[in-house]
């Protein structure tokens, strides 16, 4: 049997403070260790949602050609009437892959002819020639201005999560408005 001596109160005070104190020091340390557990999770789960995202994106750069090659073979069929059975074969791949691409949250930006050039949606390939001012009447300085329309689409662009993945490929002209 132990016998323990009976420390006057004052050490008796002295010993639970310190008690206490470590006590509140480890606590301390666990909640800061929780804390920083819990922002490594949120920023593992962030990587892992951006990687994911960036790996789609890349599958889907690399398949948005393969369309645009369907979408040349359809514009190009032969007039024939015995292609007709394989240019239906092209056109039904041509939609299985747009679907594939719908199903991964992938959007056609849609544009005519007419339309307003959008610098945000919208670029302007090489050999879209401005029509030159000469042309028409300069601008009124207070009652016309010069805006840019798409003349003709050359190649389609893409959103993915409502983000523009690839702008669509225009050519432009000036319309003067008032």
């Amino acid at each position: 049997m132990i016998v323990r001596k009976k420390q006057p109160p004052k050490e008796q005070k002295e010993i639970i403070d310190k008690l206490q104190k470590q006590s509140n020091e480890y606590l301390a340390g666990w909640q800061r260790c929780k804390a920083d557990f819990e922002n490594y999770r949120k920023q593992q789960e962030e990587w892992a949602k951006d990687y994911c995202q960036r790996a789609t994106e890349d599958l889907i750069f690399e398949i948005v050609p393969v369309l645009d090659n369907f979408e040349l073979a359809l514009n190009h069929l032969p007039q024939n009437p015995d292609a007709r059975s394989w240019s239906e074969g092209i056109a039904h791949i041509k939609r299985q892959l747009e679907e594939v691409l719908e199903k991964n949250k992938v959007k056609k930006i849609e544009v005519k002819p007419g339309d307003p050039f959008n610098p945000n949606l919208h670029e302007c390939v090489n050999g879209s020639q401005i029509e030159d001012s000469s042309e028409r009447q300069p601008p009124n300085s207070k009652k016309q201005k010069i805006e840019f329309i798409v003349k003709e689409v050359m190649l389609t662009g893409y959103y993915l999560n409502n983000r523009v993945l690839r702008p669509t490929k225009v050519t432009v002209k000036n319309n003067y408005v008032k």
